[in-house]
């Protein structure tokens, strides 16, 4: 989701694996007008 709507584009990664679609990702920069650089997304849990 991006401003509220499902959008895609063209992506790639430095992640040393292969990324499966449906994978939740962070975008890392934008590498041209149509691709983005992405990673996976990983979540920490904080300890309280």
């Amino acid at each position: 989701m991006w401003q509220g709507r499902l959008s895609m584009a063209e992506a790639m990664t430095q992640h040393p694996e292969t990324l499966s679609p449906g994978t939740k990702i962070k975008v890392i920069d934008l590498v041209s007008s149509n691709t983005l650089l992405v990673e996976p997304l990983t979540f920490s849990k904080s300890s309280t």
